[in-house]
């Protein structure tokens, strides 16, 4: 992991997954996001530890890598919305989405797309692709990210990440 001098040690707390991407009826979507337990076989749970500046869970294409360009890649540029479910835990969480090209450098400054707050029910998110603005969607590495600000703890639940045309 690189680290910018301005970004504590003490302060990361990523998980990294590297799944498999499939496409179906013309939406690309990723399998199976484990991240940090089962919830059941379509949904992911990620908690965020309390005390903390900031954290993220992220899927990469092929296994994670810090040197750049990262040799791993995926087109998703003939699609326009970025859809997925997500509930929170006990209702009122935010987090933020975010996506990396094989470029972007690992400080933070990735264009990121606020999110909630969420209730205890599911809830479909759709996110323009166009939203991200200075992300080469022709090259991305990062295919989903959910960054968390702030000090309080938080859960939230996802399920069923696609790309749509």
């Amino acid at each position: 992991m690189t680290l910018t001098k301005s970004v504590p040690q003490a302060c990361l707390q990523k998980v990294t997954i590297s799944v498999p991407l499939c496409k179906h009826n013309g939406a690309l979507r990723v399998s199976a996001v484990t991240v940090e337990d089962w919830a059941d076989a379509l949904q992911a749970r990620g908690r965020y530890p309390s005390r903390q500046e900031w954290g993220a869970v992220f899927v990469t294409v092929g296994t994670p890598v810090e040197a750049r360009p990262r040799p791993h890649f995926a087109d998703i540029s003939s699609f326009r919305v970025l859809r997925f479910y997500c509930r929170g835990e006990l209702g009122g969480e935010v987090f933020e989405v975010g996506l990396k090209d094989r470029y972007a450098p690992d400080n933070g400054q990735e264009t990121k797309v606020p999110v909630g707050p969420l209730s205890r029910d599911w809830k479909e998110i759709e996110i323009r692709l166009a939203d991200f603005v200075g992300t080469d969607l022709s090259e991305i590495y990062v295919l989903f990210e959910a960054v968390f600000d702030g000090d309080a703890s938080e859960t939230i639940y996802l399920r069923d990440i696609s790309y749509q045309p």
